[in-house]
């Protein structure tokens, strides 16, 4: 980013649906723009934005431009390196790079482009958003696998579907959903054998069919983790409140409570 001063504030920020932040700047636009281009990709100039820049930024030239070539059917890429261009807070080199990034993801297969998606909306804490796409790419891998008639490549979509599978489970441990997590394994095992499902049963269920070592090595790092956790911040936070009176106790839990309840808020 350049050192450019943030000389467009906007009074009112532009709540962004996709990534769960409030945008105050130019600059917080462009920022989040080159951090998450699939994300920015994925239907992120809304007029709503546009409107922002407009009236927010007080870019309404650059507002008028945007509404003109979306209206005309402009793709989301030019759209997204009008306003790089146009905000002027990126260096030349960052926008030249945001744009070959971008027809590199172009050149992607559909799954594959779905997957990487995926793993950004992760990234950015949007859980749901992930999972979303990645049941999008087990459709889309399924597909392709019933027009396929290459025998290696319809086993290695094959392979890469149980990963996708596996990807789907791990969201679901992460919202306490052990159901809808072993559904999914079920849903792997009619696919195929594969370790790292086994792996998963295993610590959901305490059941596999793994060797006695692999479970060992797994409850091993499961309990190196718990530990690690039960050391965390978060953790030692709540040990502290223990020790407060009843009033204060219930004002400070009260507070981390909202605050846990937010953050699952923003992965809803």
């Amino acid at each position: 980013m350049s050192l450019k001063l943030l000389s467009r504030m906007a009074g009112k920020p532009f709540c962004s649906e996709k990534l769960n932040m409030r945008l105050f700047s130019g600059e917080e636009l462009c920022y989040v723009i080159l951090k998450y281009p699939l994300i920015a990709m994925d239907d992120f100039v809304t007029d709503g934005l546009i409107e922002w820049i407009g009236t927010g930024l007080h870019e309404v030239d650059l507002a008028g431009s945007l509404y003109h070539d979306k209206k005309d059917g402009e793709s989301c890429e030019n759209l997204l390196l009008s306003i790089l261009q146009n905000l002027d807070y990126c260096r030349i080199e960052e926008v030249r790079e945001f744009r070959n990034t971008l027809v590199s993801y172009r050149k992607l297969p559909e799954h594959e482009l779905i997957l990487e998606t995926a793993k950004t909306y992760y990234r950015a804490g949007r859980e749901a958003d992930a999972y979303s796409n990645l049941e999008k790419a087990v459709k889309s891998i399924t597909a392709l696998v019933r027009v396929t008639k290459d025998e290696d490549e319809k086993k290695r979509l094959g392979l890469k579907k149980l990963d996708v599978l596996c990807d789907m489970v791990a969201v679901r441990m992460l919202r306490f959903d052990a159901e809808g997590a072993l559904r999914l394994l079920d849903m792997a095992e009619q696919t195929g054998r594969f370790t790292r499902a086994e792996r998963q049963r295993f610590l959901i269920t305490g059941k596999a069919n793994l060797p006695d070592e692999e479970k060992e090595k797994l409850l091993n790092e499961r309990r190196d983790l718990k530990i690690s956790a039960l050391s965390g911040e978060e953790c030692t936070r709540i040990k502290e409140l223990s020790s407060l009176p009843d009033e204060e106790f219930l004002i400070k839990a009260g507070d981390i409570i909202k605050e846990w309840k937010k953050e699952y808020r923003r992965t809803s």
